[in-house]
């Protein structure tokens, strides 16, 4: 008798039931996808990068018998157009995307989620529209800080643990490995992607990616540069993320903790590996610590990625607990 094969960590990977598409302005088109239910409770999932895209894998962290699933591309990210420009692409207008998709649905409330820059994205919305919000579930906060892109670029954070990885990653942008501030590295990227299809611009973005790819994960994964090389929106998230790290995500210093009295009376489950190289655990303490419904679940071997099966696990359980309780 076989032994009975173990349950799958998330949900089956599915096709969208519907997609559709919303003008926004500037050119700008935004690609929906919705999952599950038509008549279910909503839940609108936000990617990160910035400059990432929707994916399947990110609807499947919730059941699809028990929720409306709200996926979308930010602006110019995967299906989305117009990729070429980044006109009108900053926070603001990505906040102001979201509460124009919850319009378009006629949906009064709903639940939030997000990773990384998915996260800030998320805690951004719900501070700007509260009274929309229901419940949070927030994975690898990243709160958008001088001091959170310095521990990223800069050579006192995440370059202490991968020295070789960070060398070669400013060497790629001509920039000097003993700058302590993110600044140079961050502007360095930024300009060569000023002229993308350009050998330095294609150079700044594989590096740009490489950088990132080699560090979300608690156990480094083989094949990362022929993954990085093939990926056919290396370039657009390479442009999009250094386009919002160099404008300091177009938010104030320390905007997401200032406001955060905003939404202190939304519950919020943060899901955060410990060993998060990308965002910092501080990042995801200092929030909790402040913020009196939100539960902090710390998964103690993983790293940054949503494909590690401890932080998938930990997010497959939040929405369970949203379910139950509401």
């Amino acid at each position: 008798m076989s032994a009975k094969s173990p349950a799958p960590i998330i949900y089956p990977l599915t096709e969208p039931r519907q997609r559709w598409q919303l003008e926004v302005g500037a050119g700008h088109v935004l690609q929906i996808y919705e999952y599950g239910r038509a008549d279910a409770p909503p839940v609108v999932v936000l990617h990160g990068g910035p400059g990432g895209g929707a994916n399947a894998v990110q609807a499947a962290m919730f059941d699809p018998r028990a929720w409306r699933i709200i996926c979308f591309d930010q602006r110019g990210c995967g299906q989305s157009t117009a990729t070429d420009t980044l006109a009108e692409n900053n926070t603001h207008t990505l906040v102001a995307d979201i509460e124009a998709i919850r319009e378009q649905l006629g949906i009064e409330q709903w639940h939030v989620s997000g990773g990384s820059w998915g996260s800030t994205l998320a805690l951004v919305y719900a501070i700007t529209h509260p009274q929309r919000v229901l419940g949070m579930i927030l994975r690898g906060v990243f709160l958008a800080r001088q001091h959170d892109s310095d521990w990223l670029y800069g050579n006192a954070g995440v370059a202490r643990l991968f020295p070789e990885f960070y060398r070669e990653f400013t060497a790629s942008l001509g920039v000097d490995a003993s700058h302590r501030s993110s600044k140079e590295v961050i502007a360095s990227a930024w300009q060569a992607l000023q002229q993308p299809t350009s050998p330095q611009g294609l150079k700044a973005a594989a590096a740009w990616a490489l950088w990132e790819a080699r560090i979300s994960t608690l156990t480094a994964k083989s094949g990362l540069l022929d993954h990085v090389q093939r990926d056919p929106n290396g370039m657009n998230a390479a442009r999009i993320g250094t386009h919002f790290f160099h404008h300091g995500f177009f938010l104030p210093e320390g905007f997401i903790l200032e406001h955060l009295n905003a939404i202190s009376h939304i519950p919020a489950i943060i899901v955060h590996g410990r060993y998060d190289v990308v965002c910092s655990l501080n990042n995801a303490y200092d929030l909790a610590t402040r913020w009196p419904c939100a539960q902090l679940k710390i998964v103690q071997d993983a790293g940054h990625s949503t494909t590690e099966s401890g932080i998938a696990r930990g997010l497959v359980a939040a929405g369970h607990v949203f379910q139950q309780h509401r």
